[in-house]
């Protein structure tokens, strides 16, 4: 269903445990990882802990290609309804925003149109 969306994140493999399906790790950089089944982000000796929402929309985007999504179709992923109300996002969007630059500098935007994450040049572990 997803296109394998970058060169820059790494997909590690779930591990199934008794036949249930596990959540995959991403690996963002080098140093920082994803993961999804726990939702927290790792780099070294730090972890953050993610809501579970906020690990959904982490999660949709880079699943996206070039981390970058409609905000029509990121917000029937996350809500699973039609698109009404930017402020919804906007306020998701900043409590992420908030987790993430405690790990790096990340660039996570919203506008009317879009939804789309940088991962900034100075992190990513693969060129």
């Amino acid at each position: 269903k997803w296109k394998k969306a970058h060169k820059e994140v790494e997909f590690i493999p779930a591990v199934s445990v008794k036949g249930s399906e596990r959540k995959p790790i991403y690996r963002l950089s080098a140093s920082i990882l994803f993961d999804a089944e726990h939702r927290t982000l790792q780099s070294g000796e730090q972890t953050v802990s993610l809501r579970p929402q906020e690990a959904a929309i982490l999660e949709t985007l880079l699943l996206a290609e070039n981390y970058h999504m409609d905000v029509d179709e990121f917000y029937f992923l996350i809500w699973n309804e039609k698109y009404t109300n930017l402020p919804r996002i906007n306020t998701a969007a900043n409590r992420l925003r908030g987790k993430l630059i405690q790990i790096a500098p990340f660039e996570l935007s919203v506008t009317q149109h879009d939804v789309s994450l940088k991962i900034p040049d100075s992190i990513e572990g693969i060129h």
